[in-house]
C-alpha cells in the first residue's frame, strides 16, 4: 500500500501535480480540488443511501413475512383457547325438558 502511495506521488510529480493530502480544511484547497471532494463525498453517499435503501425493503418484506405468521398464530392460539374450553365446559345445546325435569321442577305459580 505504501508502494502504491509512492508510486502515485512519482507520477503525480512527473506530470507537474503536486502530491497532497486532506487535512480537513477545504478553505486551503483551490476550487477545482473543492469540487472533486464534493463529488466523491457525494458518490460515496449515494452508495451509502443506495446500500440503506436496499436493507430497508428487505427488512420491510420481513416485517410483512412475520406479521402474517402472527396473524395465523394468533388464529391457531385463539382455536386451542377454544377448544380447551370445549373439553373444560361444553356450551349445553337446547335439549327439550324430559319428563324427569318435570317432576323434580317446581310447579309455577
Amino acid at each position: 500500500m505504501a508502494d502504491n502511495e509512492g508510486i502515485v506521488a512519482a507520477q503525480q510529480q512527473q506530470n507537474g501535480q503536486q502530491a497532497t493530502t486532506c487535512t480537513g480544511d477545504c478553505r486551503r484547497c483551490f476550487p477545482m480540488q473543492r469540487a472533486y471532494c464534493a463529488s466523491q463525498l457525494s458518490l460515496n453517499n449515494m452508495r451509502v443511501l443506495d446500500n440503506v435503501m436496499r436493507e430497508l425493503l428487505s427488512l420491510k418484506g420481513n416485517l410483512g413475512v412475520m406479521s402474517n405468521e402472527v396473524k395465523d398464530i394468533g388464529e391457531k392460539v385463539k382455536a386451542i383457547t377454544n377448544s380447551e374450553g370445549m373439553l373444560i365446559a361444553p356450551e349445553q345445546k337446547s335439549q327439550e325438558p324430559s319428563s324427569a325435569d318435570a317432576f323434580f321442577s317446581s310447579p309455577t305459580t
